[in-house]
């Protein structure tokens, strides 16, 4: 959105315009990308490497795997290599790495002190151990990431945050610090053919919402269109995903949807 803004791109610039050599490539838009009805499909996680990889080198691998399916084409389908794509595309319009575009346009105006690339080990900041287990108390089975995996997730689970920063950004994106009220709509307005669009679903406004998984992390996003109202949960162990999210959303119906007092919930 920044590149949109600047006029340096365009939700119908076509993906071609960058990457000729992806299938289907002429037919899809940015916007399409973001809304992830491209057709494009990827691998669901990228194959793990010896070694990190340049964001160069993610890409060319992406590419090399992507297939185009026209049948999918305009219909929705969570494929992470359209944000792969689309991080490629931000660092080549705005000439500088996805990771600075991140911290020049998020973390510094937001003065976001607990926020950094997973593969950042310089920093001194320290992440929370993520597990893998069937039940909160066992903690046999940590979650190891390593920096070659950071590396590849390209675009999508690439930055660690706290609670407090993730809330940051995503407030900011739509109380008007960050983009104008056009501009919020015009990415996470109501359409009549769209529900999701860059990270958000959006069925009907009464919420935006997003959920992400990786590296024995889940983490859980529920948010009023005007950015004031939220509940933010991330979890460093991997229980039974409808269990932790059906809790979630009774908070969320509780306190964002029915209006009661926070204080009040046990």
């Amino acid at each position: 959105m920044r590149a949109i803004q600047t006029g340096r791109l365009s939700f119908n610039s076509h993906l071609s315009d960058f990457y000729p050599q992806v299938p289907g490539s002429q037919q899809v838009t940015i916007r399409e990308m973001m809304d992830m009805t491209s057709g494009l499909v990827g691998p669901a996680m990228p194959a793990a490497t010896a070694k990190p990889l340049s964001d160069a080198a993610v890409i060319q691998r992406a590419i090399q795997s992507i297939q185009f399916k026209p049948a999918q084409h305009g219909r929705w389908s969570y494929q992470q290599v359209n944000f792969t794509l689309l991080a490629g595309i931000v660092a080549r319009v705005m000439h500088q790495s996805y990771a600075n575009v991140l911290l020049q346009t998020l973390a510094r105006p937001l003065r976001l002190h607990g926020t950094h690339m997973a593969y950042a080990t310089a920093t001194g900041q320290k992440s929370a151990q993520g597990y893998v287990a069937s039940t909160p108390e066992r903690y046999q089975h940590p979650f190891v990431v390593s920096a070659a995996a950071a590396h590849n997730e390209l675009g999508t689970g690439q930055v660690f945050m706290t609670p407090g920063d993730l809330y940051r950004v995503e407030s900011s994106l739509l109380d008007g610090r960050l983009l104008n009220a056009a501009e919020a709509n015009a990415l996470y307005g109501p359409r009549d053919t769209v529900q999701y669009s860059g990270g958000y679903y959006h069925a009907g406004m009464d919420l935006l919402y997003a959920n992400g998984w990786g590296y024995g992390y889940e983490t859980f996003v529920r948010i009023t269109p005007d950015g004031k109202n939220a509940v933010i949960v991330m979890s460093n162990t991997l229980v039974p995903y409808n269990r932790l999210k059906g809790a979630i959303d009774g908070v969320v119906q509780w306190w964002l949807v029915q209006h009661h007092d926070l204080d009040t919930i046990r």
